[in-house]
């Protein structure tokens, strides 16, 4: 029971450590008009690297620490001894779900781009400064990707990551709302252009992102998470629930499995049982209507397309 604590503290530790980076992400993001501009980009990555080198640093004292103290003896020593193993692959050969490998295929998206930069840039680029710029941008998506895939298999991890969509989603869109409306005055959220062909009011909303296409494309796909997680509500409100429990896999899993037998059926069914109140769909429904605003007033003929070929997927989803 003691290793099994001392698990959880490492594990939340990591996932607290790792939302903060989240957020510092979405916070720079939204106020650096989206890492566009080189000079903006420097300080904040500078800053972010080094941040993420001593997370790195934090976890591996804490799993050294964790496998001296026995942690790491036997196939089953204790309830936490596979929550760091399924992480860092020393538990030999397991069996992987296809969730894993799926999830293991879009970490190594980013992490094969950058690699691609990284290769053309030692074989001597035609412009070693754009090339550099582009390995710091995949460093930080892929260094991103990852922090969040620590959140992703932690209980604790996930609410924080549900809490950092909401307020980064919400930010964005209300910020631009008021700042159309006039009660907050931000520089450059509204893009005015005298081409019908770029603007059929000559007013397009560009928000903290200074740049209507972008901004749209982010809106459009805050819409489609929410349309998404209505649609999965609407069509089975207890496999709703399910879903916010998130299929733990690697850091975690038999924390979770252990927690979930600690609290019984009847705190399952419970949990279940709040997925079908009027207050949970009220909280997936109302965010629907400001990104729809938002997304509208950008006038982006591409982020309305590609939105509403989504929007026939979910409609066929909740079908079938």
């Amino acid at each position: 029971m003691w290793r099994f604590k001392k698990d959880r503290n490492l594990e939340s530790s990591i996932a607290y450590i790792c939302g903060a980076l989240v957020i510092a992400a979405g916070v720079g993001a939204c106020l650096l008009r989206g890492l566009f501009f080189t000079e903006e980009m420097y300080p904040f990555l500078t800053l972010w690297f080094v941040l993420c080198c001593a997370c790195s640093l934090y976890y591996l004292v804490g799993v050294g620490a964790w496998r001296k103290s026995g942690g790491g003896v036997g196939a089953g020593a204790g309830a936490g001894a596979g929550a760091v193993r399924g992480i860092t692959g020393v538990n030999g050969v397991s069996e992987v779900s296809g969730e894993n490998r799926a999830l293991r295929i879009l970490l190594s998206v980013p992490l094969i781009i950058l690699s691609l930069y990284v290769i053309h840039w030692l074989c001597g680029p035609l412009s070693s400064q754009g090339t550099m710029n582009e390995m710091l941008r995949w460093g930080l998506y892929a260094s991103f990707a990852i922090l969040v895939c620590f959140c992703a298999v932690n209980r604790v991890g996930r609410r924080i990551l549900n809490v950092i969509w909401s307020m980064l989603g919400m930010t964005l869109c209300l910020s631009a709302l008021l700042a159309v409306c006039g009660v907050v005055k931000l520089p450059f959220a509204v893009a005015y252009s005298n081409s019908a062909e770029v603007s059929a009011t000559g007013v397009r909303l560009a928000g903290l992102m200074e740049y209507p296409n972008a901004f749209g494309a982010v809106m459009a796909v805050f819409l489609l998470e929410r349309l998404f997680a209505v649609a999965v509500y609407y069509g089975d409100p207890k496999k709703s629930a399910n879903m916010l429990e998130a299929r733990s896999v690697g850091l975690g899993m038999e924390c979770a499995d252990e927690e979930r037998r600690s609290r019984g059926e009847e705190g399952v069914e419970a949990e279940q049982g709040k997925a079908g109140s009027t207050t949970a769909a009220l909280l997936r429904l109302l965010p629907l209507f400001p990104y729809t605003a938002a997304l509208l007033l950008t006038e982006s003929r591409g982020a309305w397309l590609t939105a509403a070929c989504a929007c026939a997927a979910v409609l066929l989803w909740k079908r079938g």
